[in-house]
């Protein structure tokens, strides 16, 4: 099961989906894999994750129903996270969140500041390093 991040969104098959996918089958058959095997695949991961500049964005998604004519809406929010890469460019954050990329040029995406994503009101807190998960028993590790 995916216990890093229950909301997770896949899109188009981008670095950072690839990457993680990676990881949760490394991490799933490590038991049949020889420790060589495990320890250089783990390494190569670790390189990817350097190589396409991993970012995990954490939001609040805000979402509003009205049950009827007469009725109040109805509004619904999550805290869920993204893992994006970062690339070359500059755009605001509804289209970082269309394309699953973040941009060098961050002058455009505000932290705190709301924008929309569908029927949704999304708020940005926080876009850290993606650190790759802890095993059992130890530390997370960059």
């Amino acid at each position: 099961p995916d216990t890093h991040n229950t909301n997770r969104q896949r899109h188009n098959n981008t670095m950072s989906d690839i990457a993680h996918e990676l990881q949760d089958t490394i991490d799933e058959h490590k038991e049949s894999l020889g420790d060589g095997a495990y320890v250089r695949l783990c390494d190569g991961l670790k390189q990817l994750h350097k190589a396409t500049a991993l970012r995990v964005v954490v939001y609040h998604e805000f979402s509003c129903e009205k049950s009827g004519d007469d009725e109040p809406h109805h509004v619904e929010w999550a805290e869920k996270s993204r893992i994006m890469t970062v690339g070359p460019g500059r755009h605001n954050w509804g289209y970082a969140f269309d394309i699953s990329k973040l941009t060098t040029d961050m002058s455009l995406c505000t932290i705190g500041q709301p924008f929309e994503m569908g029927t949704s009101i999304i708020v940005v807190r926080s876009v850290e390093p993606y650190l790759k998960r802890a095993r059992d028993g130890e530390p997370a590790a960059a």
